[in-house]
């Protein structure tokens, strides 16, 4: 059983667009395309005839690093500052794009409304379900949709994650806001040359900025910075949860293994985005 029944109601079928409801341990559609429940209490909505690149989605070993370090706290000071823009005004549910092991969204979602958490990985997903019971996690590939429905979202997050504007304005409330946070450019500027890091594009706000022209309004920006300082296991969960995970060196991992404390810049661009206001 999902958590909340009620917000079964909120789930679309990824194949043709129609309501799923909850029948044993499946959710079904009106046409009969059926999609299991797992034990850990996730749904897989992926059609079962695509199959995706491994290099899809983060790994198990990014996502057990990315959960400890915030596990441990490192990124509160984020945390708390969003607080203000993801405020849920009570209309509709919650939604993390791209969420991961739910870390933000149970830190940050209105606990009285329905919480959705949407990644393409498995592994994450089941992680999530494991580690917060009241939140509904499903597997989706954001780029072809998200699987709920039109104009519920009181809350959209994204944090760190793939974006899609045209389906973030189709399933968000006329009153509601989508949170989207990026990197800053000089985001772990004093890590990226120490430990061959890739470095976040210099004109990445703009891009995204352009991507939700015609589809949402920007509402606020907000730039947020903080420092940090991390020792052992903590500097080697950053790195190991962040894209440079995926391309791994002999060279950063002994750099890594030698390095003492290193204190780093946190920064963080927040932008707020909603319906165009007549």
């Amino acid at each position: 059983m999902l958590p909340g029944m009620d917000c079964v109601e909120a789930i679309i079928c990824p194949l043709c667009g129609e309501g799923l409801t909850e029948e044993g341990n499946s959710l079904v559609c009106p046409a009969r395309h059926t999609f299991d429940i797992s034990r850990s209490g996730y749904v897989n909505l992926l059609p079962s005839t695509r199959k995706l690149p491994e290099t899809v989605g983060d790994s198990a070993e990014m996502l057990a690093a990315r959960a400890q370090f915030l596990d441990a706290g490192y990124f509160d000071s984020l945390i708390d500052h969003l607080r203000g823009p993801a405020h849920h005004p009570g209309s509709g549910y919650v939604v993390d794009v791209g969420s991961g092991t739910g870390h933000y969204l149970a830190a940050l979602g209105d606990g009285s409304a329905c919480r959705f958490g949407i990644d393409i990985s498995k592994t994450a997903a089941r992680m999530g379900a494991t580690r917060h019971k009241d939140i509904t996690f499903l597997v989706a590939d954001v780029h072809r949709g998200i699987p709920l429905a039109s104009e519920g979202a009181g809350l959209l997050l994204d944090i760190f994650s793939p974006r899609n504007p045209a389906e973030f304005a189709r399933v968000l409330h006329p009153e509601g806001t989508a949170v989207v946070v990026i990197p800053a450019p000089d985001h772990l500027a004093e890590l990226i040359e120490r430990f061959d890091l890739l470095q976040v594009q210099d004109d990445k706000e703009d891009i995204v900025l352009r991507a939700f022209e015609g589809h949402l309004s920007p509402r606020d920006r907000e730039h947020i910075t903080f420092e940090m300082t991390l020792t052992g296991d903590a500097l080697r969960d950053l790195v190991g949860m962040g894209p440079s995970a995926r391309h791994p060196s002999e060279d950063r991992t002994r750099a890594l293994d030698e390095a003492s404390a290193v204190t780093c810049t946190a920064s963080f661009v927040v932008l707020s985005f909603g319906r165009a206001r007549s």
